[in-house]
């Protein structure tokens, strides 16, 4: 019995494998799986290399400042920068998330430092606007893409070839047969994943904790998820372009549009307010206390600090 399962299930990799849509989606998995892996890595060591940098620099500029204003602590706290760095954990080169937006170094002074702890480099709009690619860009958008594609014409493909009825003559077991032909896929897909695991394990230096398992249980729930979605939409015997059109439509519902509207939502709720607006009140702010008897400011500052 075992060997005959064996062997069904090596018919069905043979056949599966004989199709070019299936190395295409495979392949695509694989080089921008490899792709992203590479561009995260280096936007993230991009960023070490800026605080490395900026860590020495601070150094060097406080040490010189020590020799020119060691005497007048004002002119020295005046002139003197300290460096504020959000290091990146290991994952930040798995998933980048929003490490291109906020600033994740800062060098202020104690002058205005309300001013400055805003600040952000300069970046280009359109790199912004189409982000960083990494891998969980790949897992999160292209892998149910290639399930979808994998998938979407499972049954309806032999009924609309005319094999449907020369299935049914020569077996009444076709729910089974649907099913190794699914598992097929679905182990295709959970060993490509593994793959790209395990080259962002030594090529990330990823360390072996807590972090991996959740990781790992999530994306593969994630799969999971998707692979259950296909299932069902290709089980209720529709044509091949109905279950394209049905898992695609709900691909962009729920990668693209939910997320864009949850953004939007917390947008108008937690609204900030308009740049240029801000470095106006800042600036007035600032300046106007120059005009302000000093007892105005400090003395609600030794009420607090008596």
């Amino acid at each position: 019995m075992f060997s005959i399962m064996k062997n069904t299930y090596k018919l069905e990799f043979k056949l599966f494998f004989r199709s070019t849509s299936a190395w295409i989606g495979i392949l695509v998995l694989l080089v921008t799986g490899f792709a992203g892996l590479y561009f995260g890595k280096t936007f993230i060591d991009k960023q070490n290399r800026a605080i490395e940098k900026a860590a020495v620099l601070q150094q060097k500029n406080t040490q010189n400042n020590l020799e020119h204003f060691g005497n007048d602590i004002g002119l020295f706290f005046f002139h003197n920068k300290f460096s504020m760095a959000n290091v990146p954990q290991p994952w930040a080169a798995f998933a980048n998330g929003q490490r291109d937006v906020n600033p994740y170094l800062i060098s202020a002074t104690m002058l205005a430092l309300e001013g400055q702890i805003y600040d952000t480099e300069i970046s280009n709009p359109v790199s912004l606007l189409f982000g960083n690619m990494d891998l969980s860009f790949v897992f999160i958008y292209l892998f149910p893409l290639v399930i979808i594609a994998l998938v979407y014409s499972l049954i309806a493909e032999e009924r609309e070839s005319g094999i449907w009825p020369l299935l049914k003559s020569q077996t009444n077991q076709l729910s089974k047969l649907i099913w190794k032909k699914f598992m097929v896929r679905m182990v295709t897909i959970y060993f490509t994943s593994i793959v790209l695991f395990l080259a962002a394990l030594l090529f990330l230096h990823l360390p072996i904790d807590q972090n991996l398992f959740a990781v790992s249980v999530i994306i593969w729930l994630y799969l999971a998820f998707w692979f259950a979605v296909s299932f069902f939409v290709i089980s209720l015997s529709k044509s091949s372009n109905y279950n394209a059109s049905v898992l695609v439509a709900l691909w962009v519902l729920l990668c693209v549009v939910l997320p864009a509207s949850l953004n939007l939502v917390l947008t108008q709720k937690y609204s900030v307010p308009e740049a240029l607006q801000n470095v106006i009140n800042q600036r007035e702010g600032y300046h106007e206390k120059w005009d302000m008897p000093k007892e105005v400011t400090m003395k609600p500052f030794f009420e607090h600090y008596p």
